[in-house]
């Protein structure tokens, strides 16, 4: 291969994504997730007319992102990934923070990193700003549209800032996290209550609408429930030497979700024993009491349990 791309096979996804957004800053079309067939095409007419700007890029593009362990904490666990998430979208600076939103990728991780790592402060922008909870870094708006592209080894990435905004959100995360005990209550493996529980916060207004997450199974609806009561104490401010603890609001949330679940199963169980009164004597309701104490299920459970194997006997 080409000497001047032979560099390009060496690099991982989030590199290839973060050349691609280098590359848009000369002009070349910003398309993601990264191409590298296109990216090679690129870099070698970039090599043709602008060679020494291409040295400078693949000797420092690197240097301006921060280390993968940063980002650790998310990777293998996303309900900390969609908490994150929400941060990132809700908690805007005082200062005018500019917001990079691109759709770099499926895959909600990977979108996050190169979120990051595109982010910049523009020169006309103070380099120091904080939020009320955690120190956000300026983000680049419209990165697809053109908006506002400075030559590349201009751009101040502003690293420090990046590693501090993942460091307090991080600290901010184990802090703030539901404890397992308001959450004990929550059975993963229980299908029918994990579909009511989102509808519940949906219903309420306190469902996390996370842009790009799909949830493909019963655990990212878990992970989804949890951090959706994770964030609801993520605006409080705590005074300097104080410790977090958890809000009136929050308890009060959590106690009313909770007892909303156990009058659903209330009336589920009267619904139940009605419709048996329905179509069964009293004879037979004894004897389905019975066999449902014997399997240690409720007379529903059991009933649909009885059904279930009389129906598979027979295919």
């Amino acid at each position: 291969m080409d000497n001047t791309v032979a560099w390009i096979n060496k690099l991982n996804n989030r590199e290839l994504n973060f050349l691609t957004f280098v590359l848009s800053h000369y002009n070349y079309q910003l398309l993601l997730p990264a191409n590298k067939e296109l990216i090679i095409r690129d870099v070698k007419d970039l090599y043709s007319r602008k060679f020494k700007v291409l040295g400078s890029i693949e000797k420092i593009f690197k240097s301006k992102i921060i280390d993968e362990d940063l980002f650790n904490w998310l990777k293998e666990d996303t309900r900390a990934l969609l908490w994150m998430y929400e941060i990132y979208d809700k908690n805007f600076d005082r200062a005018s923070m500019i917001k990079n939103k691109t759709q770099a990728s499926p895959k909600l991780f990977e979108n996050f990193i190169y979120n990051i790592d595109a982010s910049y402060y523009p020169n006309d922008t103070p380099s120091s700003f904080y939020s009320s909870s955690v120190a956000i870094p300026n983000f680049n708006i419209d990165i697809q549209n053109n908006s506002y592209k400075p030559q590349f080894t201009d751009i101040n990435f502003s690293l420090e800032k990046k590693i501090e905004y993942l460091n307090s959100a991080r600290s901010k995360y184990i802090e703030r996290k539901t404890d397992r005990k308001n959450l004990i209550w929550i059975d993963k493996n229980n299908e029918e209550q994990i579909y009511w529980a989102i509808d519940y916060l949906k219903n309420n207004g306190l469902l996390l609408n996370i842009r790009g997450f799909l949830a493909y199974t019963i655990d990212d609806l878990y992970n989804l429930i949890c951090a959706s009561l994770d964030t609801l104490d993520n605006n409080i401010d705590i005074p300097f030497g104080k410790q977090y603890t958890q809000s009136a609001h929050k308890q009060l949330t959590i106690s009313k979700m909770r007892k909303a679940w156990s009058q659903k199963k209330f009336r589920d169980k009267k619904d139940a024993e009605s419709a048996q009164e329905y179509f069964l004597t009293r004879r037979h309701m004894n004897k389905l009491k019975k066999l449902a104490d014997e399997y240690g299920l409720s007379s529903k459970e059991c009933l649909q349990k009885l059904i279930d194997e009389a129906y598979n006997s027979i295919e």
